[in-house]
């Protein structure tokens, strides 16, 4: 059952966004992930030992519920924002069945597949479908010459490759996975790494290490070429 989970995990974060189906309205939709994630908990509920809560996040998750209601100008409003409220308890609280299906080491041997995964998914989209231009039509914006992913989006993408390159040990993993980020050209993930990376080595207490990311985004910025496109205008 964990290799199943696992495979599920891998698959659904793998799709991404390309394949998005309409559940009983347009704005609410369903990707593979949501249903590998609902697998996993159905697979989890015989084998839960343990249930921690945070009740930080249960508290948050309360206040979302309470600003859903307050917010919805309509039924339809409310539903389309409760569909996002249950997606989000759903992967917020994943943790839960996670713990219950995998042992230390096979959650970080998934980690690890996840985190190399990420930034070869971002090198074949690069290399094979550069332009987003033509889904214009069905939402996206126009991402021109950017890595996006199966995402579809490089900021988004950008937050997930961050999260690669915090759990990636091997330099050479790393400078890749660094690479394949800075071809976002995404300004909020650009910060986002730089206050993911700078609160880490501050934490632990490495003043040069906080200074020497810093001065590797400003080398990278500075290094990335400069294709046609907006959006590549840092």
């Amino acid at each position: 059952m964990a290799r199943l989970a696992a495979y599920l995990i891998l698959v659904g974060f793998l799709l991404g966004n390309l394949l998005r189906v309409p559940f009983f309205h347009p704005n609410i939709i369903v990707t593979p992930l949501d249903f590998a994630v609902i697998i996993l908990y159905l697979i989890a509920i015989p084998k839960f030992k343990k249930i921690s809560i945070h009740y930080s996040l249960l508290l948050f998750t309360l206040w979302l519920f309470i600003s859903l209601i307050f917010t919805s100008l309509n039924l339809w409003d409310f539903a389309s924002g409760l569909a996002y409220y249950l997606r989000f308890i759903l992967y917020a609280f994943s943790y839960i069945p996670l713990s219950n299906i995998f042992n230390r080491n096979q959650s970080n041997n998934l980690i690890t597949a996840l985190a190399i995964m990420f930034p070869m998914l971002g090198i074949v989209q690069y290399i094979w479908f550069p332009d987003l231009r033509p889904f214009i039509i069905y939402g996206w914006d126009e991402h021109y010459l950017r890595v996006f992913g199966t995402i579809l989006d490089p900021n988004f993408f950008g937050l997930i490759l961050i999260w690669s390159l915090l759990n990636l040990k091997n330099i050479y993993y790393w400078s890749l996975g660094f690479l394949v980020f800075c071809f976002t050209y995404s300004r909020s993930s650009f910060l986002s790494f730089l206050t993911s990376f700078g609160f880490w080595n501050l934490k632990i207490g490495k003043l040069f290490g906080f200074l020497g990311f810093g001065f590797l985004v400003i080398v990278s910025l500075w290094l990335l070429p400069r294709p046609d496109g907006e959006g590549v205008r840092l």
